[in-house]
């Protein structure tokens, strides 16, 4: 896949292990395969060097997403970031952003991540409710959710995404309007907020389709969410698309390239990538991502 070397590319870096899976999640994630983070990060460093040809293209916005890519220890961060400068022009204004479990991180590792240079932090809260946190399979609690938005602070972060689910089973109107109002007096800058999507292979989405938890009202789901739009709007939050809300200026410049059908490359198992109307796909499953690239060959599927 060959890129315009004209227009800078977004970076896409998918990390795909988790402590454990979450009863509603379906993405190209794995829980119990963390002792193959060191091999997975040698694997992404040699994608990332076979990928850029030698072209020193010229990034814009750099996004670490899974899975948890806060289970990843700062020197393998470091090891992905420095292979990016080495093979890449990173542009001085570069968007970083990285994705974090509240149940995972530490002020330490915080710090040591601001110091690689990230300036955007996106934080699964998914709840501030613990039974509603116990009902998604998080790990984390409603309090450990809070401590580490004040962590992230103090670590210099100042521009943090808060991700929230509404339209659970058993969720009322107004305990949404309780967890989005507690949110909103942390004066994060930017909202993810999306409608429980349930799959049938999930834990979760089976117990729905068995009968053993209600499923989610769609009409309350839609009030819901233009209760967030109407309450959003109030206190300054531009809605810039279907899920997201940003205070003026900081809107995720990562998500815009993908509205916008612009160039960027995914790394990791299971990423995607776009340029030129073409798309292209990593093969998913971790252990046949490190293979592949082990035997000098692109992960493709």
């Amino acid at each position: 896949m060959t890129f315009d070397k004209l227009s800078p590319l977004s970076l896409y870096v998918h990390i795909p292990f988790c402590r454990s899976k979450c009863g509603y999640c379906d993405f190209n994630s794995y829980g119990g395969l963390e002792e193959l983070i060191p091999t997975y990060i040698d694997a992404l460093s040699n994608e990332l060097r076979m990928r850029a040809l030698g072209n020193r293209q010229s990034v814009a916005t750099i996004y670490f997403g899974g899975g948890t890519p806060s289970l990843l220890d700062t020197t393998h961060i470091r090891q992905v970031i420095d292979t990016c400068r080495n093979f890449f022009k990173i542009e001085k204004n570069v968007e970083i952003t990285l994705e974090a479990n509240p149940g995972t991180i530490t002020y330490q590792w915080l710090a040591s991540l601001r110091s690689l240079g990230f300036n955007r932090l996106s934080l699964g809260f998914q709840s501030l409710d613990d039974k509603e946190l116990r009902l998604l399979g998080r790990i984390h609690s409603a309090n450990q959710a809070v401590e580490a938005y004040s962590w992230a602070r103090q670590a210099g972060f100042e521009n943090i995404n808060i991700d929230l689910i509404y339209g659970l089973p058993y969720q009322s109107f107004g305990q949404w309007q309780e967890i989005l109002n507690r949110t909103l007096r942390l004066a994060p800058e930017h909202f993810s907020l999306y409608p429980l999507t349930l799959d049938e292979t999930t834990p979760l989405g089976h117990a729905v389709e068995s009968g053993s938890i209600p499923a989610p009202d769609p009409d309350v789901a839609a009030e819901m969410y233009q209760y967030a739009e109407e309450c959003l709007a109030g206190v300054g939050y531009e809605h810039y698309e279907l899920s997201n809300w940003s205070l003026p200026g900081n809107a995720c410049r990562h998500n815009i390239t993908y509205w916008e059908n612009r160039s960027y490359l995914g790394l990791g198992a299971g990423a995607h990538s776009f340029a030129n109307g073409y798309r292209i796909a990593n093969i998913d499953r971790p252990e046949e991502y490190i293979s592949n690239l082990e035997a000098g060959k692109l992960p493709q599927a």
